[in-house]
């Protein structure tokens, strides 16, 4: 299932943590993944997280383009910031 979730499947560390026994290989995330919280909760057990369709949300709001870009940026910023707070 894709989209925005308001919060993690309650298994998905430990699935991590599994799939970590079976590849070398890098790991990212990327159903569901659209709060900071998101973030911070993957930030050690995945290499990265992808989030599309919070992103989408915002592109679709009706405003002025520029507020949308400014939307848009400030999302990124705060899950930007998730990875290192």
């Amino acid at each position: 299932i894709t989209g925005e979730r308001s919060q993690l499947p309650p298994d998905l560390l430990d699935q991590l943590r599994w799939l970590r026994t079976q590849t070398t290989l890098p790991i990212c995330v990327g159903f569901g993944i659209s709060t900071p919280e998101h973030v911070r909760t993957l930030r050690d057990a995945a290499d990265g997280v992808i989030v599309g369709s919070a992103l989408v949300r915002k592109l679709e709001q009706v405003k002025p383009i520029e507020q949308i870009v400014k939307d848009v940026g400030d999302l990124v910023q705060e899950l930007s910031a998730a990875l290192q707070d």
